[in-house]
């Protein structure tokens, strides 16, 4: 079983395509084209039981067993970290506009891309190599944390608060709010009487204790701060 992150691509129409051009991140991940939402629960299912991890999921809109839609969601469910792509063939885009915002708006999906052709390759490309650099921050860290960070994918603060944690040589991981670690920390919030709209990122260290969207000058008394 390979040790690198997988990218499953679930595609009968155009297989060989969307495996050549995926290709290009063969050297980071292991790139598997599957038929079916069928075989690509077989394949998740291995890389789970193999403790591996996948960053990416990409489907066409129809599948032969399920909508694409409903394929991304039974990934998701096995793998909540992973980055949901729909496939969109040309001349797709106009007729599934409303259901893609539908889906974007619930949470369903990361966002939709065409399938490149032609000039269009390179603006594919960098939707992807964005959406798995995202997914490294967001799902991969330290086993040991003396930070811990909880966001949902895209807010900007957590990127900035890494890059100081970084700098200063303190470990941190980033988990999202439907992982262990983030159900637990929102749970603690909740525990100390705060119901309100949650301002992530969530932090909690033995420094801090648990805070939400740290400022800078709370972030840098972090070092010298004595444990409680």
């Amino acid at each position: 079983m390979s040790l690198k992150p997988l990218i499953l691509i679930i595609s009968k129409e155009q297989p060989e395509l969307l495996e050549s051009e995926f290709a290009r991140y063969a050297r980071d991940y292991e790139v598997v084209v599957v038929p079916s939402l069928a075989d690509g629960l077989r394949q998740s299912q291995r890389t789970l039981a193999h403790r591996g991890e996948l960053a990416m999921v990409a489907s066409q809109v129809q599948l032969d067993d399920t909508p694409g839609l409903v394929a991304l969601d039974c990934i998701h469910a096995l793998y909540p970290t992973v980055k949901r792509v729909l496939l969109l063939g040309w001349g797709e885009f106009r007729t599934t506009r409303t259901m893609v915002r539908e889906a974007l708006a619930a949470g369903r999906l990361d966002t939709p891309l065409v399938i490149p052709r032609g000039v269009r390759d390179e603006e594919f490309h960098t939707a992807v190599t964005e959406l798995l650099s995202d997914w490294g921050w967001t799902a991969s860290g330290p086993v040991i944390a003396a930070v811990e960070i909880v966001a949902p994918a895209g807010v900007a603060a957590v990127g900035r608060l890494r890059d100081y944690l970084d700098r200063q040589g303190i470990p941190a991981r980033v988990s999202i709010p439907q992982s262990e670690v983030g159900q637990q920390l929102v749970e603690q919030l909740r525990q100390s009487g705060y119901d309100g709209e949650i301002d992530y990122p969530l932090v909690s260290s033995n420094f801090s204790g648990l805070l939400q969207n740290p400022s800078l000058e709370l972030r840098c008394t972090w070092r010298s701060s004595p444990a409680p």
